[in-house]
């Protein structure tokens, strides 16, 4: 309880001393953190809330419970923005088999239906572009249903192996633009322009999953003033 305590006063002194234009979830491990993170959204009135809903490693190993997933789609859902699932967490959160273009286009439509004012599901990686037909295409696609119209995002795909972050990047950037007071479809269109940018940057570090060089991105999105 005392962590729990903790979470809530941590975004009570956020919002006691700023005004909150936007905000993202990012994971949200147990259904006890998900609860207090949704009651103090509601009453701080917390606007342009992106619910990035991390739900799978990129093992496929499940990194929440399932009383925490239900949390997740009762609780949380209905104060989205937009939620940002990739397929495999648009298959839990909708229960169905998100395995094609059309598939990803119901399920965004399905995760409207369950609260969320938006959803746009991500099918950037190589693996989700064969599922949805894509395999030989060089764009980075992702889907977004507002309630009334689909639209498709797409950039240049990035080949540079495993990239750590990407996912976690895009919808902090679209919450970014969101309480710059961006509309939605702009909002994720810069979003993904700079995450294409800083994948394009990413340092090799090692030998394992190349992490995004946010600054290179942010310095090319917006230059600095003469």
């Amino acid at each position: 309880m005392h962590q729990l305590g903790e979470s809530g006063a941590q975004i009570d002194a956020v919002a006691d001393d700023f005004t909150i234009a936007a905000a993202k979830t990012g994971m949200l491990s147990r259904a006890e953190t998900i609860g207090a993170v949704a009651d103090r959204i509601r009453i701080r009135k917390i606007p342009n809330v992106v619910v990035d809903p991390v739900m799978v490693a990129a093992s496929g190993d499940a990194l929440l419970e399932p009383d925490a997933i239900t949390m997740m789609r009762d609780v949380m859902l209905p104060l989205a923005a937009v939620v940002t699932p990739n397929l495999r967490e648009a298959s839990i959160l909708t229960g169905r088999d998100v395995s094609n273009r059309d598939a990803i286009r119901e399920a965004a439509h399905a995760l409207v239906a369950l609260g969320a004012r938006a959803a746009l599901v991500k099918g950037g990686s190589p693996a989700a572009f064969a599922l949805a037909g894509d395999a030989q295409n060089q764009d980075a696609i992702d889907i977004l249903y507002d309630g009334h119209n689909f639209r498709e995002f797409r950039a240049p795909r990035v080949a540079i192996g495993h990239a750590h972050g990407a996912g976690c990047t895009l919808s902090a950037a679209i919450a970014a633009s969101l309480a710059r007071g961006e509309s939605l479809e702009n909002a994720i269109d810069a979003a993904k322009r700079y995450v294409t940018l800083a994948l394009q940057n990413a340092p090799q570090i090692g030998h394992g999953s190349r992490p995004l060089n946010h600054s290179v991105a942010a310095s090319l999105t917006h230059p600095k003033k003469q």
